[in-house]
């Protein structure tokens, strides 16, 4: 008899937890607001984007989408909050490629498989940037001294790990020796060789659009395989022989386990706000990469490959055993 009943509970509890994730999938959604997590800190690229995804987005979808700014270890701590939220689509993450490349090198304490990936919104590419007034002409002369005075420059960047440490490490193998200083404030990291705290930006065009205007950085290298129509006298690494471009991919994902009916309300929507008017503006002005946007299961594998292109450079340059 009490076999019957452990037997008789157990079925119950079954039909309990099936038939609260049917009415997980099937409840309207959404119908509370949603929160975008970004891992990074407020003024940077990836924070812009996030609030100009969240501004759009949530009038399709009805409901607010708060962006909660959640910077720390190179984008994973935002990811981690991220991850560790109920698989209910009512928690978006603004991720960058640095998480994926963290990943392949085997430095991250999330895989890039944990994520559902459903919207690529930026396409950005990388330069080294010098203060106006710095002593330094040219990428050349750059590069001479590095190769004379192992470690003297300084390259202000995003977290250890990031595009911008594989990007220093590799020129690291080709002989230009710099030193690291990892900044997880962008705003800190934009003013750092204004103030001489380093010596050169690793940053991208449209992050510090501002300072540009203002004449107060000058591009010397592109991380391209063809020169920017933006700054067309700046050489790229391709024409110096280094075939390293990396470009900075800001994208939104939730994580795996959210019904699949909700992240393609989730998909569909930002599809809706990314093909607007007012977002590809937001491209332009931004100097993003006109490559357009990458949505739903096109975007997943577009990731997997991404993640696979990482692999392949971190054991080619020696950097991942």
């Amino acid at each position: 008899m009490k076999r019957v009943r452990l037997f008789l509970v157990g079925l119950i509890l079954c039909g309990f937890i099936s038939g609260a994730s049917l009415g997980l999938a099937a409840e309207k959604f959404p119908i509370r607001p949603i929160e975008l997590v970004c891992p990074w800190g407020p003024g940077g690229g990836s924070d812009i984007i996030s609030r100009k995804a969240a501004h759009m987005v949530e009038k399709i979808l009805g409901q607010p989408v708060a962006v909660i700014n959640a910077p720390g270890a190179s984008g994973q701590t935002g990811v981690n909050k991220g991850l560790a939220a109920r698989a209910d689509g009512y928690t978006i993450i603004q991720v960058v490629s640095d998480n994926v490349l963290l990943d392949a090198f085997g430095k991250s304490n999330f895989s890039h498989k944990d994520l559902s990936w459903f919207a690529r919104g930026q396409l950005c590419y990388s330069f080294f940037f010098l203060p106006t007034e710095s002593k330094f002409k040219n990428w050349e002369e750059v590069g001479k001294f590095a190769k004379e005075n192992p470690g003297k420059l300084r390259v202000a960047a995003s977290g250890k790990g990031s595009t911008d440490d594989l990007t220093v490490a590799f020129l690291g193998t080709r002989g230009y020796k710099f030193t690291y200083i990892p900044y997880h404030n962008p705003s800190e990291r934009y003013v750092s060789p204004l103030r001489n705290e380093s010596d050169i930006l690793f940053e991208q065009i449209g992050d510090i659009k501002s300072l540009l205007d203002g004449k107060q950085y000058r591009p010397i290298l592109a991380f391209l395989k063809k020169r920017s129509p933006d700054f067309p006298q700046t050489p790229t690494s391709a024409e110096f022989g280094m075939e390293i471009t990396l470009p900075l991919w800001r994208r939104f994902a939730v994580k795996k386990g959210v019904p699949p009916e909700r992240l393609q309300v989730l998909t569909d929507a930002f599809r809706k706000a990314m093909e607007t008017d007012g977002y590809k503006t937001f491209i332009r002005e931004t100097r993003t990469d006109e490559e357009p946007p990458m949505f739903g299961n096109d975007f997943d594998k577009f990731v997997e490959q991404d993640y696979k292109g990482a692999v392949k450079i971190l054991t080619e340059t020696g950097l991942r055993k």
